[in-house]
């Protein structure tokens, strides 16, 4: 708490630096497509917010602060603010309608730039999702790891499959908290919303020599980590010794 106003929530995450360990093991990066580093937000907390009641919870990767409401001795008078029109962050939408709006402004911007041919709804759907699904890819000496960011996703809401062979695909879906009855019993409503919903999809080219009998998934903490084994190279054939006859060869008939 800042200036007995200001909620601040901060943290680092930091990848993970164990150069002996990795010199020793000979782990390397493949590619690197998730953020790391510091982490930072602000919220001027309102003046009917209670500084002495706030709990926090975190949970699959997603931090809740709830700041419980104080009762204000007399109900001041209401203001008039100003909106900015069609800004969806301070209207008292349907989720489901939302994320429809949204869907179709970034459609509309995906199809006034690709025609001819135009792209269907469902491609351009998965192109965004894996667009916005970080992910890294590191080499053990005996396996592959996949590690993709998927915060907010419950575990029963991850796909991990292995399509054509050789091509694992990691999908899943984060929704916000549709409790609607609840809501309107509470008067429950959205003042603001940042943070990214809908699919999340990664894909991945397994190597020649990736194992795909040999695949192991881990969710912990809003972070799946996907560890296919490698194939054990094929053993060296061992020389024949061919045996050294004096005299001349004899070769049999239909040889």
């Amino acid at each position: 708490m800042e200036n007995d106003n200001v909620l601040v929530v901060s943290g680092e995450r930091r990848r993970e630096k164990e150069k002996k360990k990795h010199e020793k093991e000979g782990v390397k990066y493949v590619s690197m497509g998730r953020r790391f580093g510091k982490l930072l937000k602000k919220f001027m907390l309102p003046e009917d917010a209670n500084k002495e009641a706030i709990s926090a919870n975190c949970q699959d990767g997603v931090l809740t602060v709830v700041v419980e409401k104080q009762q204000l001795p007399e109900p001041k008078k209401p203001r008039t603010i100003e909106r900015p029109a069609m800004d969806f962050r301070y209207m008292d939408y349907d989720e489901q309608v939302v994320e429809e709006i949204h869907e179709m402004l970034e459609l509309g911007e995906e199809t006034d730039t690709e025609r001819p041919p135009k792209p269907s709804r469902s491609f351009i759907r998965d192109r965004k999702a894996m667009k916005a699904t970080p992910a890294d890819v590191l080499e053990y000496p005996n396996a592959y790891h996949y590690i993709v960011d998927m915060p907010g996703v419950k575990r029963d809401q991850i796909k991990v499959e292995l399509e054509n062979d050789n091509m694992l695909v990691v999908s899943g879906k984060r929704k916000r908290e549709k409790e609607k009855g609840k809501h309107e019993k509470e008067g429950v409503k959205y003042l603001r919303l940042g943070r990214r919903l809908g699919k999340l999809l990664k894909k991945f080219v397994l190597p020649e020599n990736a194992d795909k009998e040999a695949i192991l998934a881990n969710y912990q903490d809003g972070v799946l980590t996907v560890v296919v084994e490698k194939q054990r190279p094929p053993e060296p054939k061992q020389p024949r010794t061919i045996e050294v006859k004096v005299g001349s060869p004899q070769i049999q008939a239909g040889h």
